[in-house]
């Protein structure tokens, strides 16, 4: 079943927003640094992909929203995965070269730590110091993001418009809750 535009963006911020809250947990809490490490690259990718959708609509000034960066369902054959984000982020030059380095070593290194922690070499010590590269990165990421959702706000087309202005506390954990639920 198609989704309509406002819906991918909508399930997609919800997503953004409840992976931020349990990211912040984790640290707060200073426990799961291997769930700290999935949620920043999670974020990360997630805001690379929101990048790329407004670039689009910046240069193209219409509210195209390509459903294959913002949706991947069950059955879904055709996507686009992180490693092809991180390309297409670098080519529009969302992201520096340095940064696509970095995020191309930290995916590797949080490969081994989701898939082969048991059976590598890598140490506690050496996932804390990920997990605090991943949030490093991630904060990098979102004021890069930033940058590119004030230009689409400032010219008010694309997505902007679906945005709500000065959003209450109570409006942003509606959405947020709509995720958790």
């Amino acid at each position: 079943m198609a989704k309509s535009n406002f819906s991918l963006v909508s399930n997609f911020l919800s997503g953004i927003g409840a992976a931020h809250n349990m990211l912040a947990d984790a640290i707060e809490q200073k426990r799961s640094f291997i769930e700290q490490v999935c949620l920043s690259a999670t974020l990360i990718d997630g805001l690379l992909r929101l990048s790329l959708v407004m670039k689009q609509q910046l240069s193209t000034n219409k509210g195209i929203v390509d459903p294959v960066l913002l949706y991947q369902g069950k059955r879904q054959k055709k996507f686009i995965s992180e490693r092809k984000v991180y390309e297409k982020a670098s080519s529009e030059k969302i992201i520096t070269k340095a940064i696509f380095k970095k995020l191309n070593v930290l995916y590797n290194q949080r490969n081994i730590i989701v898939h082969r922690y048991v059976i590598s070499d890598i140490k506690t010590k050496e996932v804390i110091h990920i997990a605090k590269q991943y949030i490093q990165l991630y904060l990098i990421i979102k004021e890069r993001h930033r940058v590119v959702h004030n230009k689409l706000v400032d010219r008010h087309i694309g997505m902007a418009r679906l945005f709500i202005d000065n959003p209450s506390d109570a409006e942003i954990h509606d959405q947020i809750k709509r995720k958790h639920s």
